[in-house]
């Protein structure tokens, strides 16, 4: 179903959230046999606007998820900590919020709600 949910939002801004959350999706697949990565949307029964980006990679410990969205704070070798800190702020801007959920081993779905 290709059901089209109008929202007002900095479309450059949205973008650069979104990018960067499916560049992280990316970088915790690179190690999965069958790697997948999710994205969709849908309307909350408050009326939100819901998007979702998960994958099936390594998943988010629950040390390392209470600091996802500290700036500078980076699992990887050549992260700069702010894409998730920027995308957090970002959405506040927008009156939105981003959250998530996430298994070790099996994989991490951020969504965010507009």
């Amino acid at each position: 179903n290709n059901i089209s949910i109008p929202i007002v939002v900095d479309a450059d801004l949205m973008e650069h959230v979104l990018i960067n959350l499916i560049l992280n999706a990316n970088d915790a697949v690179a190690d999965t046999n069958e790697p997948i990565i999710e994205i969709g949307s849908s309307r909350s029964a408050r009326g939100e606007v819901l998007i979702f980006v998960g994958d099936n990679g390594e998943g988010i410990d629950e040390a390392t998820g209470e600091k996802i969205f500290i700036p500078f704070f980076t699992t990887r070798k050549n992260g700069s900590g702010i894409g998730l800190a920027l995308a957090k702020q970002i959405l506040q801007l927008h009156h939105a919020d981003i959250t998530f959920n996430s298994e070790k081993g099996k994989g991490t779905e951020f969504v965010i709600k507009l």
